[in-house]
């Protein structure tokens, strides 16, 4: 989920399912569709496109998700709904953790091209990191507490 950080609860959703939304979410992926491309849940229509990922129904927190294999990746064009003043970012993750996983991330985080952007990544060491990239090679770095371990959910 991803929603400019302004609370108060609000149904914001697109297709009525009744789900329960904090603030202006700018973008809701259940990842659950069991085919097709992923669909975005909130009212701004930020679809995704699947690149190597498959579907599955063997290991999902419910019903169907995505499987990712290292290398696979879902993409969703650039909008200026997803470039809001303040956000949070939450996610479930299950691997095969072997560090430097990225989970998430939106905008330039590599390269010499100014590294504007923010990336939620597992660090080497199998923690949980939130990234701000404001310029070439500036990095605000927030590092979770806990080592994931393979196979289960957080």
């Amino acid at each position: 989920m991803f929603n400019e950080s302004d609370g108060g609860l609000a149904s914001d959703s697109k297709d009525g399912n009744n789900g329960k939304i904090y603030g202006d979410t700018r973008l809701l992926m259940h990842f659950d569709e069991g085919a097709g491309n992923p669909q975005d849940n909130s009212s701004y229509d930020n679809d995704g496109t699947i690149n190597s990922a498959t579907w599955t129904g063997s290991g999902c927190q419910s019903g169907s998700c995505l499987s990712f294999d290292g290398n696979d990746y879902v993409t969703i064009s650039d909008n200026p709904s997803l470039k809001p003043n303040n956000i949070t970012i939450e996610a479930w993750v299950k691997g095969q953790f072997s560090g430097g996983d990225t989970i998430i991330n939106k905008g330039s985080t590599s390269g010499g091209d100014g590294k504007n952007g923010w990336s939620l990544r597992i660090n080497a060491v199998n923690k949980i990191e939130a990234v701000l990239y404001t310029g070439t090679n500036t990095e605000t770095i927030l590092t979770g507490t806990t080592t994931l371990q393979n196979g289960i959910w957080y």
